[in-house]
């Protein structure tokens, strides 16, 4: 994350969004899958605070995911992918902002979502760098 929250309710506030999330009981997969044809297509999970209530104010959330499929074209010039089509057309998890190629088996997605910081009590919007560990199907 680009700023420090508390999205656990920890007491603790630190920039591990997916760190947090662990501690919380949540099963990561930081496994996607990319299948090459006349159209490249990505398949992610990413997660999203699902709130399930309020009490006094403050939000009871669960993390949750969302699958994402997205049409991709590559841009040498960049280093990055272009996305062409995403479903669902809007997505619960934020705006994605970039995907980024760090190596031949490494993505950097970077999304913009909003996040509950338990130790000020407001959602605040903020970065989030997912990392996935990319699987090649050829079809």
């Amino acid at each position: 994350m680009n700023q420090m929250l508390d999205i656990n309710d920890d007491g603790d506030s630190n920039l591990d969004f997916l760190g947090q999330l662990e501690s919380l009981g949540s099963e990561q997969n930081n496994r996607m899958t990319f299948l090459e044809g006349e159209n490249d297509e990505m398949f992610f999970n990413f997660y999203y605070p699902n709130v399930l209530t309020e009490q006094n104010g403050v939000p009871i959330i669960r993390f949750v995911t969302e699958s994402v499929s997205l049409f991709v074209d590559f841009n040498e010039n960049t280093n990055q992918f272009d996305i062409s089509e995403q479903n669902p057309p809007n997505i619960e998890v934020g705006e994605i902002i970039s995907l980024d190629l760090i190596d031949q088996l490494t993505l950097e997605v970077i999304i913009n979502k909003n996040l509950y910081d338990f130790q000020e009590n407001e959602w605040k919007a903020v970065t989030v760098n997912y990392q996935f560990v990319r699987g090649l199907i050829s079809t």
